[in-house]
């Protein structure tokens, strides 16, 4: 069978990113049928499967296949093409005694003369791939039980769903797992998403939870930011089964997760810092200076000593970082406010 090397590239990018904190990785499970590849993975808690459209020949019968992860990544990496050398597609056979070959053929993009002085271009192939493993089937191992026991196509199944702009879900993610450690809550009662981090609450606002609220690590919300960023499509459905499981599918790919276990500790410190006022002080920035600023002094160094000064003048309220702040070194960085309020 021919298979496209970006799609099943992504799709093993995609498995990369949940198998990454697994120690001994039993193999990902291939499951070949009808012109469509299955590329599946779970480890029991969280589990992805990508539908990859293939061309196979009509006496191709291939069935379930686990392939060890390894080996299949370290050949579609060797596949992938440089700045010079393209590489399209790969094939796949299935051999006797459980031989798997995959092969590649490397090409480069040379000038021909054309009609009326003109140049064409071609592919001229200038190096070829080919590489065996093993194979095996589901049932020859019982430590591949923790690959096939997952139903896969009941992934996609889910009685209601929030739809989601792929690129929102993906940034919001990202902004609520920078610490280690921590809960991340989708709830659909407060039509909101925050984490209560060590010092601080992100709490965001979002019309798009509605039905089905979601809570999961700071880890898993980092590996959601990877897939997500390699998916191609706009859209992605989010639902949640038996208040227990998560699953974000689009028409070819599909997550399945269990979720984090909601802590008491974090809603009463989501409702401490939603009960202040917050009406003492009000400052107005424009965001892209205020970011640019917070950016250099971010870069100028690693001190924990920061301190931030507010200082009115003739020309409005000026704001100066200083980072370092020791006679051996000292950064400091100045933005204006736009305006500004203080009640006391």
């Amino acid at each position: 069978m021919i298979v496209d090397l970006s799609k099943i590239t992504s799709a093993m990018k995609k498995v990369s990113s949940f198998a990454k904190d697994v120690k001994t990785v039993p193999g990902v499970l291939l499951k070949v049928k009808d012109n469509v590849v299955e590329v599946c993975y779970s480890d029991g808690k969280k589990s992805i499967v990508e539908k990859i459209d293939v061309a196979m020949e009509e006496s191709e019968e291939i069935g379930d296949i686990i392939v060890p992860y390894e080996n299949l990544m370290g050949i579609i990496n060797s596949c992938q093409p440089s700045t010079a050398i393209g590489c399209d597609e790969i094939e796949i056979e299935v051999g006797e005694n459980n031989v798997l070959s995959i092969s590649a053929d490397k090409y480069a993009i040379i000038e021909t003369d054309g009609e009326d002085g003109d140049f064409d271009t071609e592919k001229k192939i200038v190096s070829s791939f080919k590489y065996d493993i093993t194979y095996s089937r589901p049932d020859e191992n019982i430590r591949y039980g923790i690959l096939t026991r997952m139903d896969y196509g009941n992934i996609f199944e889910s009685e209601s769903a929030d739809i989601w702009d792929t690129k929102t879900l993906q940034e919001m993610l990202n902004t609520l797992s920078k610490e280690k450690g921590k809960v991340v809550y989708f709830s659909g009662q407060l039509g909101a998403a925050f984490v209560v981090n060590m010092n601080h609450t992100v709490f965001i606002n979002s019309a798009d939870i509605v039905d089905n609220g979601f809570s999961l690590t700071t880890k898993m919300a980092k590996y959601l930011v990877e897939i997500l960023q390699s998916t191609d499509d706009d859209k992605v459905m989010v639902s949640v089964e038996d208040q227990r499981y998560c699953k974000i599918t689009t028409e070819s790919m599909g997550i399945w997760f269990e979720m984090s276990a909601a802590s008491q500790m974090d809603i009463i410190s989501l409702k401490h810092y939603q009960g202040r006022e917050y009406k003492e002080y009000s400052i107005v920035f424009n965001r892209h200076a205020l970011q640019d600023v917070v950016r250099r002094a971010i870069a100028g160094g690693n001190s924990d000593s920061t301190s931030l000064t507010f200082k009115d003048t003739e020309d409005g309220l000026l704001v100066s970082i200083v980072s370092g702040g020791t006679a051996s070194r000292s950064n400091k960085f100045f933005v204006m406010a736009e305006d500004y309020s203080d009640s006391t």
